[in-house]
């Protein structure tokens, strides 16, 4: 999951570092709900509603039924719910993702190689390496001198 993250936020990672936020919100009761409520929430995160989110309580026993005739007339229209500003807001869980090479993708499975002026890591893949032997060293592409 983490290569999607870095993948679909590419462009907001600050210093080779992409800041994930989860915020507390409504879990479904039972356990055959859980695609209602990702739908949900998707919808009113693509309606600009991510500031309600936390407050917001569907109304589960309807959702079924509301997802139904919206997909039967075509359109999607808010899921049955209201704001409940008495519910306990808990501090969103925050994660970080970091990022290297020039892909700005996470560590993966390939091996990776540590430039030695810059201190940078890259993967084997990114910079065509195919190993590298004891003590030998390595720079980058952007640390390596051009050629005379």
């Amino acid at each position: 999951m983490q290569i999607q993250l870095a993948e679909c936020y590419r462009f907001a990672i600050n210093f080779n570092v992409l800041e994930i936020e989860v915020p507390s919100i409504q879990r479904q009761s039972g356990s055959i709900d859980c695609g209602l409520f990702a739908i949900a929430f998707a919808y009113e995160l693509a309606s600009g509603n991510e500031h309600t989110i936390q407050s917001k309580q569907f109304k589960q026993h309807r959702m079924r039924d509301h997802l139904i005739r919206c997909l039967e007339n075509g359109e999607f229209k808010p899921f049955p719910a209201q704001i409940n500003n008495k519910r306990k807001r808990e501090d969103p869980n925050i994660f970080e993702i970091e990022l290297f090479c020039n892909c700005l993708m996470p560590e993966v499975s390939d091996d990776m190689i540590l430039c030695d002026l810059c201190d940078h890591w890259f993967h084997f893949g990114c910079v065509n390496v195919k190993g590298i032997e004891g003590n030998e060293q390595w720079l980058c592409p952007k640390c390596t001198p051009p050629a005379s």
